[in-house]
């Protein structure tokens, strides 16, 4: 256990010197190595404290492991960044962004209207299929097109700061309205995150403005007293049906009276300290206590007791079941293309320990995910990822292109299910985001194709 504390404390001082390296320089505080410290910090560290503490029922030698290898994923990630050559420097102009085109404007209005459509849809399917830990059928294709609201958010606000005109101050108003009524009343973190980080790096791109580091400091604080007691606030508010609610009952809810009933009956500070507090495994077996980091120390433990590796057909998978919508072309037909080279995890945790170490709808964070899939070799994964995250920021910097402008946030946030849910939900993601921003693309594309055409006959 000494050297489990040991662990533990290296990885707190690896985590407090890279958000020292950002906090040096105000810009790194909207790149990717604070972003991605942030989740260690907020999601994994208590948990890794706490798992120390009762390890029960995974051997002490791969709490260890765990550790150590939670430790090389940061490593890496924060290398492959920091490892590109000397970076080019970084000279931003205001609203760098003049001339946007109109069309862009347009396919915002349609990613609103779907987006929010979809969100709409949600609430009309039954209330017990809302509550379902893992969707399936018609529920998944609105999940899918509901993230359209991202981009639709994100393309008025640049129309709404650029263009200063009521009409798209009005436009982006709508879209904003769900994004904050989700966050308030249906308490989704991954909303606030995300959407806070779209205006944030939005008003970088076009104006140049940003907070000062005592502001962003206090909202890390916060971010982490709410965040960790989100989950028992998203209960209390389940027990009214805010959140798993059909329209038919939106009405019929007595919104804010509920919401702070809901909020008062939270300890939010009993719920933040239990993140550090160990369990009796009677309770632990029982669910009462939740611990993504024991998963997938068990993960660890399990993979490296029987040498059953997935070599990536985990990641595979995750991309089969959202994009081969299965309402549409057949369980049959989508099931084809799933590659299983092992039994499922929750079979092969409960072969080798005889009980259950994790509840349902648990995701696996990215050192048990990485080790399962390819050993320690996989954990290169983190190294690339960081180097193509650099990448990004310095093309975003110098090549001055909406499409990635608002796809360089979105992929920003998901760094949070990166870390606590592994590289499969990543990828799921990110294809999605890329996807979505391929129209907005093909115009950047054309356009630049006739300026530079006119360019050519001018010469």
């Amino acid at each position: 256990m000494i050297f489990s504390y040991i662990l533990f404390i290296l990885l707190v001082c690896l985590c407090a010197y890279v958000i020292w390296w950002s906090f040096k320089e105000p810009l790194r505080l909207y790149q990717f190595p604070f972003f991605i410290t942030i989740a260690c910090l907020i999601y994994i560290v208590p948990q890794i404290f706490a798992l120390i503490e009762d390890p029960y029922p995974v051997s002490p030698n791969y709490v260890d492991l765990t550790i150590l290898l939670t430790i090389l994923s940061l490593f890496l990630f924060f290398y492959g960044y920091v490892k590109k050559n000397k970076d080019q420097e970084i000279i931003h102009k205001k609203n760098n962004i003049k001339d946007l085109d109109q069309r862009i404007f347009y396919i915002g209005i349609v990613y609103t209207v779907i987006g929010l459509f979809c969100n709409l849809a949600i609430g009309n399917v039954d209330i017990e299929q809302q509550r379902m830990t893992q969707w399936t059928g018609i529920l998944t294709v609105y999940a899918f097109f509901q993230r359209l609201l991202y981009f639709g958010f994100a393309i008025n606000l640049y129309f709404a700061i650029i263009k200063r005109h009521f009409l798209y101050w009005f436009v982006f108003g709508i879209s904003a309205f769900w994004p904050i009524f989700k966050m308030l009343f249906y308490a989704r973190r991954t909303e606030a995150v995300t959407y806070i980080t779209i205006v944030l790096l939005t008003l970088w791109f076009i104006k140049g403005v940003m907070p000062q580091r005592k502001l962003i400091l206090i909202g890390i604080i916060v971010g982490f007293f709410f965040i960790n007691a989100i989950g028992a606030f998203r209960a209390e508010l389940a027990q009214l049906n805010i959140g798993y609610s059909n329209w038919q009952d939106f009405f019929s809810f007595n919104w804010m009276d509920d919401w702070l009933t809901a909020f008062q009956n939270v300890d939010w500070w009993e719920e933040n300290i239990k993140l550090f507090q160990s369990s009796e495994s009677e309770d632990y077996l029982s669910t009462a206590h939740s611990s993504e980091t024991k998963y997938a120390a068990s993960v660890i433990q399990v993979t490296s007791e029987t040498g059953q590796f997935d070599y990536g057909t985990r990641y595979w998978n995750r991309i089969i079941f959202g994009f081969i919508p299965a309402q549409f072309l057949g369980k049959t037909f989508k099931e084809s293309f799933y590659l299983q080279v092992n039994e499922s995890f929750q079979v092969r945790i409960f072969d080798y320990f005889s009980t259950q170490t994790f509840q349902t709808g648990y995701i696996l964070p990215i050192m048990g995910d990485l080790f399962s899939q390819f050993w320690f070799f996989g954990f290169f994964i983190c190294y690339f990822i960081g180097k193509q995250f650099k990448n990004l920021w310095l093309s975003i910097n110098q090549k001055f292109k909406i499409s990635n402008q608002i796809l360089y946030p979105l992929a920003l946030v998901f760094t949070f299910s990166l870390f606590l849910g592994g590289l499969d939900g990543f990828i799921y993601n990110i294809s999605t985001f890329f996807i979505f921003s391929i129209p907005i693309k093909y115009i950047e594309f054309v356009s630049n194709y006739y300026q530079n055409s006119i360019l050519e006959k001018n010469k």
